[in-house]
């Protein structure tokens, strides 16, 4: 099994315009599949852990695919709140 993270930042661009950090990783499991899970932030406070699994690909393209579920996963937490 092999694990890979990443940092990054979303700023929406709709209803309050907020920017969240998150630290996002994912786990390839050695077969069709991984698992993903982030920790997102906003002005330091902990919002969410989303985590799900997906389809494995290449890594280019599951950095990719891990941004949009996490994009997603914050804008439904910013729903939940609204």
């Amino acid at each position: 099994m092999n694990s890979f993270g990443f940092n990054g930042t979303y700023r929406r661009t709709k209803g309050e315009h907020h920017t969240y950090e998150y630290i996002a990783e994912w786990t390839d499991t050695g077969g069709d599949r991984a698992t993903w899970s982030a920790k997102v932030r906003r002005n330091g406070e902990l919002r969410g852990a989303p985590s799900g699994t997906l389809a494995a690909t290449s890594t280019r393209d599951m950095i990719v695919a891990v941004r949009k579920l996490v994009e997603q996963s914050i804008e439904d937490l910013v729903q939940m709140d609204e």
